[in-house]
């Protein structure tokens, strides 16, 4: 034990690095630093899957950095590293939202081959838009297409106050209107080619969902 000038005794802590990324390294203790336990919560990193919280913070902000300037080379290199890609932003923006806005498929696919697929349809807390609904804003055809083939919902509705009126056939039981669909933002955009494109996939997504209702009805009723 060793006394600091305060008077308080100070444990030997053992510390080792774990390497992050070319120019980060994670400095873990092994002992707490005082016999005052309010003093050790504010000097212990806060734990998240092994992470601290400011750095996990730090990993997030650069993979979006990533994302925006298109920088797939360095994206891939964090997730291999461990970074987590399947995230959501302050605003409940995915990595898939910020691709989506870049424009750029090669990392719009490289997200969809590694984020769980309900992440797909998760939307943005102000608008209520997923991936799929911001690229038929943006009549980027290629990546609906790679958003819908990876099973992206065609029916989910955004939250209509985005600065876009809200389609009026789409209604509830009440009269009230509701969101737009993926295919209700492309029409919007002019772009009725594409807004075809996403009708029939959507036909397509409800009949799929209607079997598999009615086939999970009949094993129910079986058993």
């Amino acid at each position: 034990m060793l006394s600091s000038a305060g008077g308080d005794d100070v444990q030997l802590r053992r510390s080792s690095f774990v390497f992050i990324s070319d120019d980060v390294y994670l400095l873990i203790t092994s002992t707490a630093t005082s016999q005052d336990p309010e003093k050790d919560d504010q000097r212990r990193p806060l734990q998240d899957g092994g992470q601290t919280t400011t750095l996990k913070e730090d990993i997030n902000a650069e993979l979006i950095s990533c994302v925006k300037n298109e920088n797939l080379s360095r994206l891939t290199e964090l997730h291999q590293q461990g970074a987590e890609l399947a995230l959501q932003d302050a605003d409940g923006c995915t990595l898939l939202h910020h691709a989506v806005q870049t424009g750029s498929k090669d990392i719009v696919k490289y997200l969809i081959e590694n984020v769980p697929a309900s992440h797909l349809d998760l939307a943005e807390t102000e608008t209520g838009e997923t991936a799929l609904h911001k690229a038929a804003a943006l009549c980027q055809r290629s990546i609906c297409h790679f958003l819908v083939e990876a099973g992206a919902s065609l029916m989910k509705t955004d939250l209509q106050d985005g600065g876009h009126q809200p389609d009026p056939s789409l209604r509830t039981l009440n009269g009230s209107p509701v969101g737009d669909t993926p295919k209700h933002r492309a029409a919007k955009a002019d772009d009725q080619e594409l807004a075809n494109y996403l009708e029939n996939c959507q036909h397509y997504q409800m009949i799929q969902r209607e079997d598999q209702e009615t086939a999970s009805s009949v094993c129910r009723n079986v058993n």
